[in-house]
């Protein structure tokens, strides 16, 4: 069995998370209408952003396993690949969807001004597009489990992209074809709304496809096509410190500055993180470096930590805020601090079970699949090329 590890990503995930986190506790603090941060621009800013991180780590990590497994097995097993996906993801989505449809609504703690009343319009069809994993085309929030929305568009991306890598073979013309298919039908509805030409069901699948932010995984496909097979000319323009240097410096300063770029927003950062992730990934000269023991964990329970935060700055709220009234740093620290308790526990006695179980149908592993980072082989370039080893 193949394993391949890619140094600093976890702490890259942990940092995607801990974004998504600070734009929800100033998003509860404001609807309990507490004095909060909401009116600065990056605090709505970075929870976005956070989930396009994950989407660009998603696309990258996923084509460069697939084509790991082609080139050691000749093919893609799609069915093992979908069995794998189950495996990590199902469990705790729908022990969180469970808990946020039955659990807490009826738990008065966990109420959540007009959002809990929100809950019960077209309940059933809530639960429906739940347990199908389609959440991101729930009309309305969901307190506790909205973060879910994410969960189904990478999971309707993990339907199609194995299916095409394998039958369209050539990573690249995937990757381009999905970025030029998705912008086409975006400017498409964008011209039809703008211009009146609209009903309900142009305005359902324009909001829909806003969040369907599959290009956004492509992009991410498009950077480890270029690592898988060693495009010399990009890797060196891409690793080149001058560049690195500017790509970190933009990015840092638009996103504080709260920038959003019209009509390509999300493509605009997911192309500064592409260039972010291949360098943490992949380049021993990187400027930044996230391979800590403490991030690796943080980052390797990050699923936990997504799904569980809502809960988390829930509960440290509703204690918090009677006994210490806008105390930011005790909320912050209590927030994290609970969510990281519960992600840590679910990774150990829940999901760690699942993980243990979706190895014997990979022929390549990477990530929380592997117990301790791997080394590298004599003769592998330290510039270009991810740690890679062999396991029995």
């Amino acid at each position: 069995m193949r394993a391949v590890y890619f140094p600093n990503l976890n702490g890259l995930r942990f940092i995607a998370a801990l974004w998504v986190i600070i734009h929800h506790i100033e998003q509860i603090k404001l609807i309990f209408k507490v004095d909060n941060y909401w009116h600065l621009p990056f605090v709505d800013l970075i929870g976005k952003l956070g989930v396009v991180l994950f989407f660009v780590l998603s696309g990258f990590l996923i084509t460069y396993l697939l084509l790991q497994e082609r080139a050691v097995t000749g093919t893609i097993a799609i069915r093992h690949f979908y069995l794998r996906r189950v495996l990590r993801i199902w469990p705790l989505y729908y022990l969180i969807v469970a808990l946020g449809l039955f659990v807490l609504p009826h738990i008065p703690f966990f109420d959540i001004p007009v959002y809990s009343d929100l809950l019960h319009r077209s309940f059933l069809v809530k639960v429906i597009l739940f347990i199908v994993i389609l959440p991101n085309l729930v009309a309305t929030p969901v307190p506790h489990i909205n973060q879910t929305w994410s969960i189904g568009v990478e999971e309707q991306f993990y339907a199609f992209w194995p299916l095409l890598m394998k039958k369209v073979g050539h990573p690249l013309r995937v990757a381009v074809g999905t970025i030029v298919v998705y912008l086409l039908i975006k400017f498409g509805l964008l011209f039809l709304t703008s211009n009146g030409i609209t009903n309900q069901a142009i305005s359902f699948i324009a909001k829909f496809w806003n969040s369907f932010n599959v290009d956004c995984m492509a992009i991410g496909g498009v950077i480890a096509w270029a690592l898988f097979y060693r495009r010399e000319g990009i890797l060196r323009v891409l690793f080149n410190r001058w560049l690195q240097a500017g790509v970190y410096l933009l990015t840092a300063f638009m996103i504080v500055r709260g920038v959003e770029i019209p009509y390509l927003h999300q493509e605009t950062y997911a192309c500064l993180f592409a260039v972010i992730i291949l360098n943490l990934a992949a380049n021993k000269q990187t400027l930044i470096k996230l391979e800590h023991p403490i991030l690796h964990y943080l980052g390797k329970i990050s699923f936990g930590i997504y799904m569980y935060h809502m809960i988390a700055i829930v509960i440290a709220f509703k204690l918090l805020q009677p006994v210490f009234p806008g105390n930011n740093w005790l909320l912050y620290s209590a927030s994290i601090l609970l969510t990281i308790l519960l992600a840590a526990a679910s990774y150990e006695w829940f999901e760690r079970r699942f993980i243990k179980a979706k190895i014997k149908y990979s022929k390549v592993v990477s990530g929380d699949n592997i117990a301790e980072p791997a080394t590298s082989p004599p003769g592998v370039s330290d510039a270009i090329q991810p740690t890679l080893t062999n396991t029995k």
